[in-house]
């Protein structure tokens, strides 16, 4: 039993849906009070932390809609109070490691696991952005200190990118993320398309994400293809 805690597009196909099997039966425990897998260390690490599983649930269907994916298990959002995350089993880095060695050379996720800290920053710019500028600013200069070490060594800038994507979004600061987004597009994309994305926003971030990932696998935007940015538009507001 496993709920990952990095970004859900560094999950492969498989591992993406069976994270969405798992977060499932821990849910089921916890509300209904199953015995099964209750003293499990994935389990008790979420009990109290229902809002967060819930979110992390949120995290992975996205994940799933970008990737083509229909989802009809929704959960009802649950508001337990708990003002801090549950720990880890294994914290993020040591999960990218777990991950590489359990891929083989055919499997990966969208995103591909990065190496170094700068790799791991690239992936996460724009969804920090979204966030504000100044956090933006923060793990850009982390980045700047701490990008050539390998992503196990990087646990200061990792747990930092992580506190950070537990945040909600303003809108300001979102739309200005999708900007610098769609930018990248700005040559091979005409311009009423590009403004109809931005005039999507914030609503209809979900089809906009679907929507751009589309055009970086068309255009061969690599950058914007291994972006979090993509599918992180349901963790700006919990759906009651």
């Amino acid at each position: 039993m496993r709920v990952w805690d990095v970004h859900p597009g560094y999950l492969s196909e498989s591992r993406l849906l069976g994270e969405h099997r798992e977060i499932h039966a821990v849910w089921t425990v916890l509300v209904e009070g199953r015995k099964g897998y209750a003293n499990h260390p994935e389990t008790r690490r979420w009990r109290g932390h229902l809002s967060s599983l819930y979110r992390r649930h949120e995290m992975t269907v996205a994940e799933m809609h970008l990737r083509g994916y229909n989802h009809a298990s929704p959960l009802e959002y649950r508001d337990d109070g708990a003002g801090s995350s549950p720990g880890f089993v294994d914290s993020p880095p040591e999960q990218f490691v777990l991950l590489r060695e359990k891929y083989d050379s055919a499997e990966s996720g969208r995103i591909p696991l990065p190496n170094r800290a700068s790799e791991f920053w690239a992936h996460h710019k724009y969804s920090i952005m979204a966030r504000g500028y100044e956090k933006y600013r923060q793990v850009s200069s982390m980045s700047g200190r701490l990008g050539a070490l390998r992503i196990i060594e990087a646990g200061e800038m990792v747990d930092e990118v992580h506190r950070i994507m537990e945040e909600t979004a303003h809108e300001g600061s979102l739309i200005n993320a999708w900007q610098h987004v769609i930018g990248h597009f700005k040559q091979k994309v005409p311009v009423q398309t590009r403004e109809e994305l931005l005039s999507n926003l914030p609503d209809s971030a979900d089809k906009v994400g679907r929507t751009v990932y589309l055009l970086a696998l068309e255009h061969d935007e690599i950058y914007i293809r291994n972006s979090t940015i993509l599918s992180d538009w349901s963790s700006f507001e919990p759906k009651s």
